[in-house]
């Protein structure tokens, strides 16, 4: 970092001074220890360690910080009167913004952790649907609504950013190895105003979904719980797509199971059957047979059920089958048919 970039990352610990203010300061060339002074120990320490991580080169990840006054800055968070001076990131940096609701390039989804299946399905579509038209999501970082809303983009191979109401350096950090991983593969980042070693404190919560409300061209608010969520409104079932795919998984596609008796040699013999069906052998007082009637069980792999729990595994999988593995199952040659697919499932229940 040059001489220029540690004194704006040393400007960015001046809370109680304007971003307009540190813009006019740094112009005046002010010197370290005139900075020194201003910051206190209490700020010092935190630039020091502020600029510790960005010169952390073991991380093997680009990081670092952007400031209010380069280009790099997202335009559309600037109308916002209290945007940070400074942005710390890992991975990329934020993009998709102009600042132009009606010709969004980004979108900023928000929601509850305690939220039902179906808030988490509809989220879930709705970014996936907006990554595949070209929008890059923000969201926050934690479970429920802002999860779902990384994995919709993820699902597309698109760029998503995540947005913490914590430093980097700190535990609440790493609860979400596995989302940070993904987002960063698909060529998305990890965004922080707040120094790196600072707690999710509850008006950091606030501030944060401020900025996410500001930083993106349009904002969409997933706010569902058990009390406002209707079942039967499901846009997405993820529960269903997920339990589909662990089935299949373990046990293949169901088929048909169907008893058939015939004649033969060998197998399991049906002796009543038998009796009744096949003429019997006497010889010395004694009777024997040369056929059997056996029981076989066959697969019916041509059944319409069977078809049905194709059709859906196949739909499963194009859903949310990248986050078991990479294989997908032929796209089955029945059409989807609402109406026919429920008459003979309620059919075969109503059989069993």
């Amino acid at each position: 970092m040059d001489k220029i970039r540690e004194k704006k990352l040393a400007l960015s610990f001046l809370n109680s001074v304007s971003t307009e203010d540190k813009i006019r300061i740094l112009q005046t060339d002010i010197s370290w220890e005139s900075l020194e002074v201003f910051l206190g120990k209490k700020g010092m320490e935190l630039f020091v360690t502020q600029l510790e991580w960005e010169n952390n080169s073991t991380m093997g990840i680009e990081h670092g910080h952007i400031f209010y006054d380069e280009d790099d800055y997202p335009s559309s968070l600037k109308s916002d009167p209290e945007a940070p001076y400074r942005l710390s990131y890992i991975g990329a940096k934020p993009k998709g913004t102009n600042g132009n609701y009606n010709r969004a390039e980004s979108l900023t989804v928000v929601g509850t952790r305690r939220c039902t299946s179906e808030g988490i399905g509809n989220a879930f579509m709705f970014t996936s649907d907006a990554s595949s038209a070209g929008l890059v999501i923000y969201s926050g970082f934690a479970d429920g609504i802002d999860k779902a809303a990384h994995y919709g983009a993820i699902s597309q191979k698109s760029a998503s950013f995540a947005i913490l109401a914590s430093g980097f350096a700190h535990e609440a950090a790493y609860k979400q190895e596995k989302l940070q991983e993904s987002i960063l593969l698909c060529g998305g980042g990890l965004i922080s105003p707040f120094p790196c070693e600072e707690e999710p404190f509850k008006w950091n919560y606030y501030y944060r979904n401020r900025i996410m409300s500001s930083i993106s061209d349009a904002n969409e608010s997933f706010i569902q719980t058990p009390k406002t969520a209707f079942k039967e409104k499901v846009l997405f079932p993820i529960h269903a797509y997920l339990y589909l795919i662990k089935e299949f998984l373990a046990n293949g596609y169901y088929f048909e199971r169907e008893i058939v008796y015939t004649k033969s040699t060998n197998g399991k013999v049906n002796w009543a059957k038998t009796v009744r069906q096949v003429k019997p052998f006497f010889q010395d007082e004694s009777i024997f047979y040369t056929e059997f009637i056996t029981r076989k069980v066959e697969h019916n792999e041509d059944e319409l059920i069977s078809q049905i729990h194709q059709y859906c595994v196949w739909e499963s999988f194009s859903k949310i089958g990248w986050l078991f593995s990479s294989f997908v199952p032929l796209k089955p040659n029945l059409r989807f048919n609402r109406n026919l697919f429920l008459s003979i499932i309620k059919i075969k229940r109503s059989q069993t």
